[in-house]
């Protein structure tokens, strides 16, 4: 019996330890049929943001990768998506409190070309105990990034980003 409360004690308090994932947004592409879900582990007991994570899935749901991002390489900025060896969608968070949330750029090559990029505007905020994403100042749950083509060449960079209703 004693065995049983001291399992169940530590059970408790692991769980009060957990962070618990919030899915912000669902990011789909015109390149295949693969996609991301970018979210937030939120701490169960206080509510308060404690890292960035990025899940990737193939065209058949299944996860391909998983990476987490601290709050403080947020603050100074992560690559999202690289390819051959170019860092294709980076972001970054300024005026972050893990309590409210923060703004984040979100930083796409346009052209591997020439090297331009294109920024845009987001936030994640606190509303009450739920969080939510916003791009361009409108809340927004999925995403769809748009391929900038060249004929004869293929795709380059990042066209644009949409929302998705």
């Amino acid at each position: 019996m004693k065995l049983l409360i001291q399992l169940s004690i530590v059970a408790f308090v692991a769980t009060k330890l957990m962070a618990a994932p919030v899915k912000l947004v669902h990011i789909t592409n015109d390149e295949d049929k693969s996609y991301y879900h970018l979210g937030i582990n939120v701490d169960d007991e206080t509510l308060e943001v404690e890292s960035l994570y990025k899940n990737e899935f193939d065209q058949n749901g299944k996860v391909i990768s998983t990476q987490t991002y601290t709050l403080q390489q947020l603050l100074k900025g992560v690559t999202l998506v690289e390819r051959s060896d170019r860092q294709v969608v980076k972001i970054k968070a300024s005026n972050l409190n893990p309590s409210d949330g923060a703004d984040i750029t979100i930083d796409t090559l346009y052209s591997g070309i020439n090297g331009e990029r294109k920024h845009y505007d987001a936030s994640v905020e606190r509303v009450g105990s739920d969080w939510k994403f916003n791009f361009e100042s409108r809340a927004s749950s999925k995403l769809h990034f748009v391929s900038n083509k060249k004929f004869l060449i293929g795709t380059i960079g990042i066209k644009d980003i949409k929302r998705v209703k």
